[in-house]
């Protein structure tokens, strides 16, 4: 094949479709049915990306697995002088995305987590001044999972922005960011990892729409979101802040009661 998107278009169920060389890429490529790509050592660039748009749609029912047979290569990127994405799982069908342990997401916002969709996250996933991973505040029944080889972070942003009610769990991955993350709504389990914020201390403020970083490595912020008070279980794992504090529980929007956090590891620290 010519271009991946004639590739995908052709793939039947089961199907590995093995990059051969570097790709560039003019336009998003749809996935809507199981579609497993082997980077093969080689990247994706998408550097026209337009504002908004993604390196990968996920929707219909698609199910996307990047992997990388090889340890070199395996970076997805794209403009980085906008807020664009590299994978985006759409509302439409339930979709999941699988990232490999050797792959890349290099992008201004790495993934985006709509309604009733899993990302399965092995591999590294980058923001660059904005979220890494983020949901939508209406968007509900997301699954997160990262796991022990994940990698998540965010230069100079939030590296995690939950404010959907959905699950996000921490199985012994790093998340770092001016925040690492940002709970707003749904649950967190956090079994194992480390959990980093590297931000400028900053004063919480509720925002109805999005977030602001504290310094704080995990903010949990109660603020009568549509979603509900965010829950968090903590049984390992550590929280530490170069600026900031470990956990910040906050609340806003006219509530005052404060988040709970139920942390039962002797590892969760605080600066």
């Amino acid at each position: 094949y010519t271009t991946l998107a004639e590739a995908v278009a052709a793939a039947a169920a089961d199907d590995t479709i093995t990059l051969l060389k570097d790709i560039t890429l003019t336009a998003s490529i749809v996935i809507n049915k199981d579609v497993t790509i082997d980077m093969n050592g080689s990247n994706i660039a998408f550097p026209t990306l337009a504002e908004g748009d993604e390196v990968f749609s996920v929707k219909d029912g698609g199910n996307l697995s990047l992997n990388n047979s090889l340890t070199t290569g395996g970076v997805v990127t794209a403009n980085n002088d906008h807020r664009c994405y590299g994978i985006y799982l759409y509302m439409a069908g339930v979709n999941t995305a699988n990232i490999g342990e050797n792959v890349t997401i290099d992008t201004k916002a790495g993934v985006a987590v709509m309604k009733d969709n899993v990302l399965n996250v092995y591999g590294t996933v980058k923001g660059n001044g904005d979220f890494a991973i983020t949901g939508n505040g209406e968007a509900h029944n997301t699954t997160i999972n990262l796991y022990s080889t994940a990698v998540v972070e965010s230069d100079g942003g939030i590296g995690i922005f939950h404010p959907q009610n959905g699950t996000l769990n921490i199985i012994g991955a790093s998340v770092t960011g001016a925040t690492a993350i940002y709970m707003k709504s749904g649950t967190l389990n956090v079994t194992g990892g480390s959990i980093s914020g590297n931000g400028d201390e900053a004063e919480y403020a509720y925002r109805p729409s999005g977030a602001n970083a504290t310094g704080d490595a995990l903010v949990v912020d109660n603020c009568d979101y549509p979603g509900g008070e965010p829950t968090v279980t903590i049984t390992g794992g550590t929280f530490a802040s170069e600026n900031g504090k470990g956990i910040g529980s906050y609340s806003g929007n006219g509530v005052t009661e404060l988040a709970h956090v139920n942390a039962t590891s002797n590892r969760t620290t605080a600066p």
